[in-house]
């Protein structure tokens, strides 16, 4: 294998291997939304986010990691009011106002200089 070549597949490599390490960040902040454990869920999106808007300075990639899990969290709020008998009263979500949700993730949007319609398409 040329030099070249193996440059080439060291570098794949520890891009697959960064891309994981996100990939399980992003993860354990799922699980940790799901347990009701917002820190721990910020910690982890921050994982990600830091490397995802590098641009940032890393409090304002924190903040989007913030925005990220209020969202979540909203979410949890505006649905648990059409939970009933182990599943959800779709009407009654599609007709809820999911402002709570939209605005943090305006806020992220807004944080990280995304299209603001990230907002609506995620909620």
């Amino acid at each position: 294998m040329s030099c070249r070549n193996k440059d080439a597949v060291e570098q794949s490599e520890a891009f697959t291997d960064e891309a994981e390490r996100l990939a399980a960040a992003v993860c354990r902040g799922f699980r940790a939304h799901d347990r009701g454990d917002r820190e721990e869920a910020i910690e982890a999106f921050s994982i990600a986010d830091r490397r995802q808007f590098a641009h940032l300075p890393e409090s304002k990639a924190r903040e989007a990691s913030v925005a990220y899990a209020n969202a979540l969290f909203a979410k949890d709020d505006v649905e648990i009011d059409h939970l009933s008998n182990g599943g959800f009263d779709q009407q009654g979500l599609a007709a809820t106002d999911w402002t709570p949700v939209s605005t943090q993730f305006r806020v992220r949007a807004s944080i990280v200089g995304m299209d603001p319609e990230y907002a609506e398409l995620s909620t």
